[in-house]
């Protein structure tokens, strides 16, 4: 850089803006609860009838 040139610097500042809803939310943990439901049945099946599920794997 030559000794003629000036360095400038710059500053921003950045704005968040942040909306709740209320009904989205609900929503949200509605289908995250049912997820997690539907996770859990499955994992229970297959906890409950492991050795059929091996023999099923290995065919």
């Amino acid at each position: 850089m030559s000794a003629g040139k000036l360095i400038k610097w710059v500053r921003w500042h950045e704005r968040y803006l942040v909306v709740y809803s209320q009904s989205l939310a609900v929503s949200m943990i509605r289908g995250q609860q049912q997820r997690i439901n539907s996770v859990q049945t499955a994992l229970n099946k297959l906890a409950a009838k492991p050795e059929a599920d091996r023999e099923h794997l290995s065919q």
